[in-house]
């Protein structure tokens, strides 16, 4: 009897209730599916995420529509880019390391040679075009036009990066092949400034590609930067530039609405 009035105390002071048997089971990933907003976590880890969708799935039936495949690219997708104990690598661990070995390995020190040979040593197996193969096809994202010129058009690629052409479409080029991310899901083309484009990075759909906010070019999109003070690394699924002022853009991304006032648009703020 002491014991049980020792427990009941203790409860109270610590303000936390004992978890009933029914709590467990509710909060049971064979009964919820966790696994849903556990791969869009970039803190969650890949074999928990894992286990929690094989768990949910034993003995379920696979219907149209319920989100199994969905699962399944994205852990054929992530399952190469984890690290070692499951972890997701930040989105911008990739430029960082690249940026830290630059400053370790500075010119002269650093090797470097305009020529060599190199052979790809695959795998490279691309199915050949038709009905039942994909060479040459992909998804976008998104497509912006130039605000004067029809002949200008811009599309973003969820791992694919920006492409843009200026014969209306019968001939592409990319510049975004050398930035840290290839996921381009947003595109604004200044209306008071053509050749300042902006670009939301990331996959808002699948997430193919890690968000790092908003770059930004002043070259008609020859060349790109950073421009996400305020937003840091983020998906940005969707961007909008103000009618009648042209300093004001608000983007749609995975940590919230953000808005900024100071076009070319290097600072932003969650609103």
């Amino acid at each position: 009897m002491k014991k049980l009035f020792l427990l009941f105390i203790l409860t109270i002071a610590l303000g936390k209730p004992e978890i009933t048997v029914s709590q467990n089971v509710l909060n049971d990933t064979a009964t919820n599916p966790y696994w849903i907003e556990m791969m869009q976590d970039p803190n969650a880890n890949f074999f928990k995420t894992q286990r929690a969708f094989n768990i949910y799935w034993k003995d379920r039936q696979i219907t149209r529509g319920c989100g199994w495949k969905v699962f399944k690219r994205w852990e054929y997708m992530m399952q190469s880019r984890i690290n070692p104990d499951g972890s997701i690598p930040a989105p911008d661990a990739t430029i960082n390391a690249y940026s830290s070995f630059l400053s370790q390995n500075t010119a002269p020190s650093r090797s470097e040679s305009q020529i060599g040979s190199w052979q790809s040593f695959g795998p490279s197996t691309i199915p050949a075009p038709g009905p039942a193969g994909y060479l040459g096809l992909g998804r976008l994202n998104t497509i912006a036009f130039h605000p004067t010129d029809p002949n200008k058009l811009y599309v973003g690629a969820p791992s694919g990066g920006f492409w843009y052409t200026s014969d209306g479409g019968l001939n592409w080029s990319t510049t975004t092949d050398t930035m840290p991310t290839l996921g381009v899901s947003a595109i604004i083309v200044d209306y008071s400034n053509t050749n300042t484009i902006l670009i939301g990075t990331g996959d808002r759909d699948a997430g193919d590609a890690p968000g790092l906010g908003v770059y930004k070019s002043t070259n008609g999109g020859l060349t790109w930067a950073p421009s996400k003070n305020g937003m840091g690394n983020t998906t940005v699924g969707h961007m909008i530039q103000h009618p009648g002022n042209p300093l004001i853009m608000l983007a749609a991304t995975s940590s919230g609405v953000c808005r900024s006032t100071d076009s070319p648009s290097k600072n932003f703020l969650v609103v």
